[in-house]
């Protein structure tokens, strides 16, 4: 017997719906795969302290000013928007054909401490692909100059046009998986 799923992961299937509104085998069981992760680990906090973070800091190594301050100044969207990249960890990771563990569990021969450059390069293009659909979602646009209150974005294309800035930002969000997993107390493992 199947129990009921909490919100947070329906919110989770319902980005990987398949056509016609249901969860096909695949995404079901990623999805109970996950589960451990998206309930226990606290989404929210790691997207403050690790995944904004991240960008904060390569915005200031590259004399980048970022466009808010602190992760609380930005709209309530780009927040989520935060969050919704560190949800999306598991899925990534699937795609590599990685798993998730808890720290305190398995073998740690099998861990992954680094993902190596092409995965790298994988990881970041899936997260333009994520970042990308949920834009569009939200009625933002391709365009330039970028324009946060008319949803205006230059990077809205597909990732191999983008500059070689724009994808380290990507690659940036790619090479804090493992610390964020860490410090939610998870691993990586093959």
């Amino acid at each position: 017997m199947r129990t009921a799923l909490p919100i947070r992961l329906i919110a989770y299937a319902r980005e990987r719906v398949a056509p016609g509104g249901y969860l096909d085998a695949r995404a079901d069981a990623m999805l109970r795969r996950n589960a451990s992760f998206l309930l226990q680990a606290p989404i929210d906090e790691l997207a403050r302290t690790a995944s904004y973070q991240a960008w904060l800091e390569e915005c200031r190594r590259i004399g980048r000013t970022p466009e808010y301050g602190s992760f609380d100044e930005q709209p309530e969207v780009l927040r989520q928007s935060n969050a919704d990249q560190v949800r999306d960890i598991p899925a990534k990771l699937y795609a590599l054909g990685y798993r998730l563990e808890r720290l305190d569990d398995g073998a740690s021969h099998e861990r992954v401490e680094e993902f190596t450059p092409e995965e790298i390069e994988e990881l970041a293009f899936l997260e333009h692909r994520r970042w990308c659909n949920e834009r569009l979602r939200h009625g933002w646009i391709p365009g330039s100059p970028r324009d946060d209150v008319r949803r205006i974005h230059p990077d809205l294309v597909p990732y191999g046009e983008l500059s070689e800035q724009s994808r380290e930002y990507d690659r940036v969000a790619a090479r804090t998986i493992i610390r964020i997993l860490k410090q939610a107390g998870f691993a990586v493992v093959r």
